[in-house]
Formats: structure tokens, sequence, C-alpha cells
């Protein structure tokens, strides 16, 4: 016999009851999981089948809200879609608008929407400056029409008044207010202020004092010189003033490249440029070779020139030996007018002029002192007398044809001297045309 029916039983039966789904009902999957969860008891016994019923009761719910959950997401992205598309084709239509606006404002003449102006140096009318007040202008109005605007005659005159300092600035003051509006009217007032015959005059005296100075380069003193020149010459064709560019330049030059420039025999002011150009370059070379390769003439020279008299020297003491003789007291003397003679094994070497030490007579400074006393025998007298022993230093040198011999050795010897001197310098210079010749040749091919 099964166990007794109890109020338990009769729950659990309803509860598989309202666990059963109902395919055919109209409420949705969600509803239907939501009345079974809701009716069934929390000590009611689930059985297979009814697990089975919740499981597909959940799987259709849960079908259902993916299904709903797609849908939106559809109907969002197609929302956004719609709004994006809207707003881009606003924003096209205010951005036309704004074109089409912008399109329909009037020109301005201005400066600024084509860029930054370039560098101008304002105009001051000074003295100091050697600029010409045309070459000034000529470069004003080149920017004038850099830009891509047409300028009045008003805004170019305000344009030019901008860029004026100092005494032009007044000058274009004394205009009327008409006149300063004019561009042509400001022009001609500072043309005539400021390129007369004062001006003229003024840049011929600059010019006539002009010259290339140490250390500057060629093609800064031919642009100074350009300027000065055209300033002097203002109002001549510009064939004449080419013609005085050239003249002036290659007279004005530094001596060292004057030489060459003249030598070339250019025809035009650039050849002239060009050519004083490349000889500063070789000099520079030139110089920075004896820097790192110094000769010596000088030294070669007082080599070569010292040691003749000294042979001299020994001569003459050969030849003065035979008054020496039996004299032991001379060097002891004092108050002879020359100096004791050293003998010939000191290093020492005297002076037979003035004494001094380390020098010969050929080389003194002072003037030549006569060494024979009036009223004195001569060499060959005192040689035919025999008073050899009497011969003292303050009574002077006495052989007179020794003399001259000396004096002709002398001269022999500062001719062999300078002739050396003389070929080593010509040696030098050849070498230095040499390596000219070559390093023009090398500039030209």
């Amino acid at each position: 016999m099964g166990p007794p029916v109890t109020r338990s039983q009769s729950t659990e039966s309803r509860a598989v009851v309202a666990l059963t789904p109902r395919p055919d009902s109209d409420w949705p999957a969600s509803a239907n999981l939501a009345g079974a969860l809701a009716d069934l008891n929390d000590r009611a016994t689930v059985r297979g089948r009814d697990a089975k019923n919740l499981r597909y009761a959940t799987v259709l719910a849960i079908g259902e809200v993916r299904e709903e959950a797609r849908a939106g997401a559809t109907r969002l992205a197609q929302t956004i879609n719609e709004g994006n598309s809207g707003l881009l084709s606003d924003l096209n239509n205010s951005f036309a608008a704004v074109g089409e606006r912008i399109d329909s404002l009037p020109l301005v003449a201005t400066v600024n929407p084509d860029g930054p102006l370039p560098r101008i140096v304002p105009f001051s009318g000074s003295g100091e400056d050697p600029l010409q007040f045309s070459l000034w202008l000529r470069r004003l109005e080149d920017i004038m029409r850099m830009r891509s605007t047409t300028w009045t005659s008003q805004q170019k005159a305000f344009f030019l008044t901008g860029f004026l300092d100092g005494l032009a600035r007044g000058k274009a003051e004394e205009l009327t207010d008409d006149e300063r509006e004019e561009y042509s009217s400001v022009v001609a007032h500072l043309k005539k202020s400021f390129e007369g015959p004062q001006h003229r005059y003024m840049a011929r005296q600059a010019l006539s004092s002009c010259q290339q100075q140490t250390g500057e380069s060629a093609s800064t003193f031919a642009n100074k010189l350009l300027l000065l020149v055209r300033a002097a010459t203002y109002g001549q064709d510009p064939a004449s003033q080419k013609d005085g560019v050239l003249e002036e330049f290659v007279a004005r030059l530094r001596p060292d490249i004057r030489y060459y420039v003249k030598l070339d025999n250019p025809s035009t002011f650039e050849q002239a440029v060009a050519k004083a150009q490349m000889v500063e370059q070789l000099l520079a070379e030139a110089t920075a070779d004896r820097l790192i390769r110094p000769s010596l003439p000088t030294q070669a020279i007082e080599v070569k020139a010292a040691a003749p008299p000294q042979q001299s020297s020994r001569n003459y003491e050969r030849r003065r030996s035979p008054f020496n003789r039996g004299q032991a007291h001379f060097s002891q003397q004092p108050r002879g007018r020359l100096p004791t003679r050293p003998v010939r094994a000191e290093a020492t070497t005297n002076c037979f002029n003035c004494g001094g030490v380390g020098l010969f007579s050929r080389q003194c400074p002072s003037p030549r002192v006569t060494r024979r006393a009036p009223g004195k025998s001569s060499f060959r007298s005192l040689s035919n007398d025999g008073n050899f022993s009497r011969f003292s230093p303050r009574d002077g040198i006495p052989p007179s044809r020794y003399d001259r011999d000396r004096e002709l050795s002398q001269a022999r010897d500062q001719i062999r001297a300078l002739s050396i001197s003389l070929q080593e310098n010509q040696s030098a210079l050849e070498r230095s045309d040499a390596r000219v010749n070559a390093l023009v040749k090398r500039k030209r091919s």
C-alpha cells in the first residue's frame, strides 16, 4: 500500500502542473518561466521531467532576451548612424556657408596673409649711411611687388613712410597731408633731399680717401667701393659707372694685390674682383706655407759674412807681429787710445775702429777714425829706421798701405756676402713665382 495522501503531495502535483510549458500560450517564454518559479514550493520534490521543462523554459527565456538585445542594438546603431549623418550634413552646410561668407567679403590690402616681410633696413639719411636712397627705394619696391594684392598710391606712401627714420622721417613730415598720401610726391621730395649735388660731393670725398685696409677682403671692399662710385656718379649712364668702378677698384687695392690684378688687365669690374679674390687666396696660402716652413736668409748671410773677417784678422795679426816683438808692456799701457788687443788664443773679437768686443770694423756703426797721428812717420819709414820698440798704441796704426789692403779685403768680403745673399733671394723669388704660377694654372684648370 502506498503512503497516505497528504497535503504536500497535492501541492507537489500542482507544482508539476505549473512547470509544464505551454507553447501554444500567448505569453512570452520569460513570463512562463517567472510564473513557474513563483508557484514552485521550496519543499517540493523536483522530478526529472520537471527539470527538463524548467530547462526548456529557461532556454526559451534566454533566446528571447538575446533576440530582444540584438534588435535593440540594431535599432541603436541605426539611430547613431542617422544622427552622425545628420550632424555631418549640418557641419558641411555650416562650412559651406562660412566659405561663401568669406568669399563675399571685400579684399583688404594687407601684407600678413602673404607671409612675413623680408628684412628691410630703415633709411635714416645720415652721412654715416653709405646706401643711396635710390638703391634703398629699389629694394623697397621689389618687396612691394612681392605682395599678391595691388597697392594704391596711398598704401605705398604709408608703407614707405613706415620705413623712414631719423632725418628722412623729418623730411617726410615737411610735406602736407595730401602730399604725404601721394607716393610719387614723397619719393620726389626724398630724392631731392638726399640725392642733391652736396651728397654727390660728399660721396666723392669719401671715394678719394677709400683704400683697401689690411685684413679687408676683396669682395667686401668691392661692395663698399661700388656704393660710393654709384653715389658719386649719380645721373650718369650705367656704362660710364661701370668703367669708373673698374678704374677705382684697381687703383685702390692693396699694393700686393694691385700688381697682379693690373698684370691680368681685366676688362670688366667682375673680372677684376674675381682676379683680386684669387690673388688674395694665393697670398694667404703662401703666407701659411711660410709660417709652416720659415726660411732664415738673414742668419745664413750673417754666418757667411762673418767667416772671412776672421781670416783677415788673423792675417792682420801675422802682419803686425814684427811690431810686437819685445813689447811685453804694450798691453799694460793705461793711457792708450786703443784698447788692448786680445791674443789669438782668445775666442773674443775686437773692433779695429772703436775697440768694441764681438764685432768687426766693417760692422762698426761708429764713424771711421784716422789712426795715424799727424807728423808721425809712415810704416815704411818706421821699418827703415828700425824704431819698432818706440811704437805704441797711442801713436795709432801707421801702415797706410795695410789700411788700404784691409779695407779692400773687407769690401771684397762684403761684395761676396751681398752676392751670395742676392743669389739666395733670387732663387727664393723664383721658387715663389713658380709656386704662384702653379697655383694660378691649377685655379684656371
